[in-house]
């Protein structure tokens, strides 16, 4: 089991196509990471997972309203928590109920089955090389 890297944003709407992701402190998502998400059915049904990928990343001072409230936060006298966000565009769900993830779910970046999984590669009766995944997982390429 991976570490979380953060959770599903309850600030932003989540559907069953793309959400955010609070990304933790200390951690990073960057552009194009895969990541993993299993959600529990409202109705106490099965669980649900979902795969996708990082299409936009973005921070911001929260507390703030204006643009000059920077020179406030930097000089001291503006507190302020910085925030960090993915958002995720959706590749795959299993089993394939079109639900949304809720709000606090754990997010995982995809590694091992769950990244063949997240880009059909499990589904592909051959595989060929076509480049390397940013964080270096080179299990993608085994047949």
């Amino acid at each position: 089991m991976t570490t979380p890297i953060g959770y599903v944003l309850g600030t932003q709407e989540a559907t069953p196509l793309e959400f955010w992701v609070a990304v933790l402190p200390g951690h990073v998502l960057r552009l194009d990471d895969v990541i993993e998400v299993q959600t529990h059915r409202p109705d106490g049904g099965e669980i649900v997972h979902f795969y996708g990928v990082v299409d936009h990343v973005r921070t911001l001072y929260e507390g703030t309203q204006f643009d000059t409230d920077t020179f406030l936060v930097k000089s001291g006298s503006l507190p302020v928590n910085i925030s960090y966000a993915a958002h995720i565009q959706v590749t795959r769900i299993e089993p394939e109920e079109y639900l949304p993830p809720q709000p606090g779910d754990t997010v995982n970046l995809a590694v091992d089955e769950d990244l063949k999984r997240a880009l059909h590669f499990d589904g592909m009766e051959k595989r060929i090389s076509a480049g390397t995944m940013r964080n270096s997982d080179s299990n993608i390429r085994k047949n």
